[in-house]
């Protein structure tokens, strides 16, 4: 058997001497600089000072292969002192795009004291050749100019706007820049309307919470206040505005072409914060987060890229009216301008996808059976607590304590029961519910024994009904009623037995190629699979 991977972190972290790296920049172009700062502790368990010692630096392939090495010598460190240098790597032109691993050693007259490494990724000039393009006219209102320079960095090809009084005839999309928002564009609020509803698109980057005129929006949002950095504890507020480790909901969406899910997890800093400043780094790739404000705005919404407890933050959005939409984000771009190679190449998809004659579509297609709480089969069809379906959350025995007392279905605390281990298996019909603060679960309605839940889809031609697997974990028999397109097309409610599963078979009234289905009944029911035939 071999070890367990908390046990690689515990063995770095109880060496005797303790090499740490710090990199506010794991997102970075081949060709540059890269500055990491090295950071030596002496913690040694016979408590001698570190004499003769040198840090020995290489750059790999994830694979293994050395790309460069370095040594660095630093004077004697005296019993529970520190030493830290920044360590300048010039990064060779020519590295390919991929996951690299800078590695450091601490040695003393040849033998190893300490190790440790921090990944990063590199991003070659076949990174940025693969880089998409515009297909259409793109109009940009950036009075600042600043996200003007950063798409000209990027080689798109944009017509610079000097005003809204009138759109050029050809433009298929309107860019609106980073924190732009001024009396011109509150003039011609309705013009925007007009455009989107004409079939136009309008990318709006990242808005200004305090200046941004929310009116003229297909759907009503809120933006939200409250940082992780903020010194409350309990937080005043959740989700943050601003978060790190963003979550895909649709990770096939064009604007995500070449991007992975990890790659959203910390951007690299362009302020140039180390640990001797003040504040914080800039390293949030999402500072203007917002969230949709009634459950009814996903009909017309597809919700990309969402954050933080519950995924109730909104990271990036469609909102689709008439024959166009407002594509509406929250990342921080600009400021990571040839910077950042991930924050770059999502900036680029969405300009490209905005100015794309390609169908922009507002609900994932869904061709294969969805199994509840398995999120890649989902395909972003449940973005949060506005659906309503809950993830059915059931506790699993430990192996030390297998006739443990079970645990009631979503219950446990990740700060006062660590050790009890639960699982996602299916989802609940559980309606109205969100989060505290301390991401405790909220239930909205906690009197009502019934709920409901639904998801918007669209489905291939020829599909005549839904087949719902369903499971009554309880004692007494429950019922569920399923909804399509706001029409009771189940009849009278199904009932389960109980500790039995069912199997639900629903017409589809219509030849419709969107469905919204809903279902309803007790919130302790269990939905695990779902199925268009």
């Amino acid at each position: 058997m071999k070890p367990k991977p908390v046990m690689d972190a515990l063995r770095t972290a109880y060496q005797p001497v303790l090499l740490s790296w710090e990199l506010w920049t794991p997102q970075i172009y081949a060709g540059t600089e890269l500055n990491a700062i090295a950071h030596i502790i002496n913690d040694d368990d016979q408590k001698q000072d570190l004499h003769n010692a040198t840090l020995e630096f290489r750059l790999r392939t994830r694979g293994g292969k050395e790309i460069l090495a370095g040594r660095q010598s630093f004077p004697p460190i005296p019993y529970y002192g520190s030493w830290s240098k920044t360590v300048p790597i010039k990064l060779p032109a020519d590295l390919p795009t991929g996951d690299y691993v800078l590695g450091g050693s601490v040695l003393v007259r040849g033998e190893m004291r300490s190790t440790n490494s921090i990944g990063l990724f590199i991003a070659g000039r076949d990174w940025k050749k693969s880089a998409p393009r515009v297909e259409a006219l793109v109009g940009l209102y950036d009075p600042a100019g600043d996200t003007a320079t950063a798409l000209a960095r990027l080689g798109l090809e944009f017509t610079r706007l000097s005003s809204l009084t009138r759109f050029p005839q050809k433009m298929s999309a309107l860019v609106i820049g980073e924190r732009t928002w001024d009396w011109s564009l509150s003039q011609h609020k309705k013009q925007l309307q007009n455009f989107v509803r004409n079939g136009g698109r309008i990318l709006c980057l990242q808005p200004d919470a305090k200046t941004f005129d929310r009116a003229w929006l297909p759907q009503k949002i809120s933006f939200l206040t409250s940082s992780p950095n903020d010194t409350d504890y309990p937080p005043r507020s959740r989700p943050f505005r601003e978060q790190m480790n963003i979550n895909l909901e649709r990770p096939d969406h064009a604007v995500f072409q070449g991007l992975t899910r990890r790659q959203f997890s910390l951007w690299s800093d362009y302020s140039g914060w180390d640990q001797t400043k003040t504040g914080f780094p800039k390293i949030y790739p999402v500072t203007g987060g917002f969230k949709l404000d009634s459950p009814e705005g996903l009909a017309h919404t597809a919700v990309l890229a969402d954050y933080d407890s519950g995924l109730e933050g909104v990271a990036l959005c469609e909102m689709f009216d008439g024959k166009g939409s407002v594509i509406l984000s929250a990342f921080d771009l600009v400021n990571r301008a040839g910077l950042d190679p991930v924050s770059d190449r999502l900036l680029a998809n969405l300009v490209a996808y905005a100015s794309s004659r390609s169908a922009h579509e507002l609900h994932p297609l869904i061709e294969k059976p969805i199994r509840w709480g398995d999120y890649p089969t989902e395909r972003g069809v449940v973005c949060g607590s506005l659906n309503g379906l809950i993830v059915n959350a059931e506790w699993i025995p430990s192996p030390a304590h297998p006739n443990a007392t079970p645990r009631t279905p979503n219950t446990g605390a990740w700060n006062t029961l660590p050790g009890e281990q639960f699982v996602p298996r299916g989802r609940n019909p559980f309606g109205a519910y969100g989060y505290s603060t301390a991401s405790g679960l909220r239930e909205g309605n906690p009197e009502q024994k019934t709920g409901e839940g639904f998801f918007w889809a669209r489905i291939p031609n020829g599909k005549r009904f839904i087949v719902t697997t369903v499971r009554n974990p309880t004692a007494t028999p429950a019922s569920l009623k399923v909804f399509v397109n706001r029409e009771d097309a189940a009849g009278s409610a199904e009932l389960i037995a109980p500790g039995q599963t069912a199997i639900l078979r629903t017409a589809l009234t219509t030849d419709a190629s969107i469905v919204q289905v809903r279902y309803v009944g007790e919130k302790t029911l269990v939905l695990l699979m779902t199925e268009f035939r």
